[in-house]
């Protein structure tokens, strides 16, 4: 059941996300529609065949998230963005990969006699020679 909750918060922010992250919108949706419907089967089940587990479940969860705001609460601690530091420079580093390709070319051609080429996504859905393409 847990991972069914976690999957079901993992697919709704790669939704929300999604233009960062480059997540297909309609496949996290799905993702985390059906997730959803799943855990709902299970808790019905649940419901049914031990309506005690279930209260056992509930009681959890709701203890585990009244701990955590309790803790949060007494120790004054917040969420900051990034929880990372270095996270920012190594996105911004991710985001400006194509500049590092002609060193890349470079370094690549000077030890073994080649071209390099570009294929599929990272070449636009077609074969390109690095040293041209740029």
């Amino acid at each position: 059941m847990g991972f069914l909750i976690v999957f079901t918060i993992v697919n709704l922010a790669a939704f929300k996300l999604r233009d960062k992250v480059g997540a297909n919108p309609a496949l996290t949706l799905v993702g985390a529609m059906t997730s959803t419907i799943a855990l709902a089967m299970l808790i019905y089940r649940m419901y049914q065949e031990s309506p005690q587990q279930l209260e056992v479940l509930a009681g959890i969860v709701v203890s585990s998230l009244a701990l955590e705001a309790s803790y949060r609460a007494v120790a004054g601690r917040k969420i900051s963005a990034p929880v990372d530091p270095g996270l920012a420079e190594r996105e911004e580093a991710i985001k400006g990969w194509r500049r590092l390709l002609p060193r890349a070319s470079e370094v690549i051609t000077s030890i073994v006699e080649a071209e390099v080429h570009l294929i599929g996504s990272l070449a636009g859905g077609r074969s390109t020679r690095l040293g041209m393409w740029m």
